[in-house]
């Protein structure tokens, strides 16, 4: 796979800043209160180094929501809750459901505040993905696992050896006086979205994105 040159990269970086700041907006809206994203990094990873998505996390067990990409780029999006977070998650949209089984499954009400969680993030990212790279890119509906880390590993492994080439690791938390909580955004892309990205570098010969309305 061609790689992306340095100032690519950095297009790319902006690309999805923009991507989740159109995310932030639409969490605010369901959380009826001002979210932002801080602390934002973007990592591309070589398949030996998916190994360290998860590093430093302690919890075994994960939420996993799976959201596949399709248009004219492919790929699939995870988003992924730790045991923290989705309680927290819970007290924001659904006080008095914020209580998780002690083995770690969730009742039905919650896989779907989860589920609405990842539908919103994930669309409001994928969205401004398609404006900003003028082509037609959608979300499909999201798939629900609870998964243990090592479960989790190897499905990222499987796709990025099967399917998906490009791996981007992005870091982050969702911030407001009530929230504050910092789920994993995995993204693998097919070669499609690296052509994508150097076809608007070349269309955009200033570097600058400017976000659409």
């Amino acid at each position: 796979m061609e790689r992306f040159t340095e100032f690519e990269l950095e297009v790319t970086k902006e690309l999805l800043n923009i991507a989740l700041a159109n995310s932030a907006d639409a969490y605010s809206k369901m959380a009826n209160e001002r979210i932002l994203f801080k602390g934002y990094e973007l990592s591309i990873l070589k398949s030996d180094e998916l190994s360290t998505l998860l590093h430093g996390l302690e919890e075994e067990q994960l939420y996993v929501l799976t959201t596949e990409i399709k248009g004219k780029i492919e790929g699939i999006c995870y988003l992924v809750f730790n045991k923290d977070d989705a309680t927290q998650a819970f007290k924001t949209f659904a006080p008095g459901q914020d209580v998780i089984a002690e083995n770690g499954e969730l009742g039905e009400f919650q896989q779907a505040i989860l589920m609405e969680l990842d539908n919103i993030l994930s669309a409001a990212m994928v969205t401004q993905l398609s404006n900003i790279l003028e082509l037609f890119v959608y979300g499909d509906v999201p798939n629900y696992k609870l998964l243990s880390q090592a479960q989790f590993l190897k499905l990222i492994e499987k796709d990025h050896e099967l399917y998906y080439k490009v791996a981007m690791n992005i870091k982050t938390r969702l911030e407001s006086n009530k929230t504050n909580i910092s789920p994993y955004f995995i993204w693998l892309f097919k070669e499609d979205f690296v052509d994508a990205v150097k076809s608007i570098v070349e269309k955009k010969k200033e570097g600058v994105l400017l976000k659409k309305s």
